[in-house]
Order: structure tokens, then sequence, then C-alpha cells
């Protein structure tokens, strides 16, 4: 709200507020602490906490929502989403100036995504990397000491992300008829237990 207004709060996602929170940690940033009405619980005051990384946070949820737009856009010609991108566009400006390099790797995250969707890729691995690497860029907040750990955490945990998703949804996906990497997989013995372990290896990595 305080760096996109009203409409940028509904960009808010988990994914960046972890990134946020970890990079606060990390960096032990000193944060402005407030109090202010919530607009989804207005009843009482929640504590607030604005710094750099809250900033950071808050650009890499608009970048993630306008590509993730124009996708929707070029894919299924959906207007709500053309609509919607057109009122984020002038707001995304200033993000993709201070974070080309983030910018850019969402944009080839969802051409990478979009390749492999079309070219219906059963190898999920592949597939989840195209997270993995977009999430290690977006965690690197900066070349320094800490870039080469932060790219490794994000990029398994992007994969964790994609892979817990794809799973979530495999039923539904089928249902559909939309991609997902499990759709042939999904009722095999055992498949539940190789995901599972598959989720295990992920967040072993990321807790390393």
């Amino acid at each position: 709200k305080k760096r996109y207004g009203r409409l940028g709060q509904f960009t808010l996602t988990y994914d960046m507020t972890f990134v946020t929170l970890l990079l606060t940690s990390l960096y032990e940033e000193k944060s402005v602490r407030m109090k202010e009405h919530c607009l989804v619980h207005p009843a009482a005051k929640h504590d607030i906490i604005y710094n750099r990384f809250s900033d950071y946070g808050a650009d890499m949820n608009m970048l993630l929502t306008y590509y993730k737009l124009l996708d929707d856009w070029e894919d299924d010609r959906d207007y709500k989403a053309l609509i919607m991108a057109g009122l984020l566009k002038k707001r995304c400006r200033r993000a993709v100036m201070e974070n080309p390099r983030q910018a850019k790797a969402i944009k080839t995250y969802i051409v990478e995504n979009k390749a492999c969707e079309n070219a219906n890729e059963k190898d999920f691995d592949k597939v989840a990397g195209c997270t993995g690497r977009m999430m290690a860029e977006l965690l690197c907040f900066k070349q320094d000491e800490w870039s080469e750990y932060l790219r490794q955490l994000g990029f398994y945990l992007g994969k964790f992300i994609y892979l817990m998703d794809a799973y979530d949804d495999v039923e539904d996906d089928v249902k559909k008829g939309n991609y997902n990497p499990f759709s042939t997989r999904y009722i095999m013995e055992g498949f539940d237990e190789e995901v599972r372990q598959m989720l295990i290896m992920m967040m072993a990595e990321v807790c390393r």
C-alpha cells in the first residue's frame, strides 16, 4: 500500500512476504515499526514493519503479477487480465528500472515455462527448474557475499513451490485439460510417496 496503493495490496503473496522476512533478518535491516488498520481485518490495528526489503518485496510482487497478467492475455485473450495489466503498467515502471535483473528473470521464466507447456514436457525436474531459476534471482537482492547462498536457496525453494503446486492441482488439471507434468504419473502406484520424497529433497537443500 505504501509503495503501490490499494491496487498493489491485491498482488500480495506469501512467497514474497517470505523473501522480505528472510532478507530483513539476513541483512539485519533496521525497520520502521508502527501500527495500522488492515483492509482485510480492520477492527484492530496490526503491527507494520517498513524497510528497504519490504519495498523490494512489493516490487517483486508487482512484477510477478504484471507479467503473469500479460501472459494470461496472450494465452487466453483474457480481457480482465489485460485491463488489470494496464492498471499496473505505470506502477511497474519503477520496479523494472530499479530491478532490471529480476524483471528479466521473470520474463525469461514465463517464456521457458510456456515452452515446456507447449511441448507437453513430462520431465518435471526440468519444468520445476524454470521456477527455481527465477526464484534464485528474486532472492538474490544484490551481488555480495550472500548472493550465491541466496541463489541456491531460491533455486530449491522455487522447485519445491512448483512441484507442490503441480501435485496439488494434478487431478483438476487433468479434468480441465490443463498442462501438468504429473498428468500421466498421478494414477501410478507409489506416486504420492515419490512426490513426498522429491519435496523432502528440495526442502533439505533449502534448509542446508
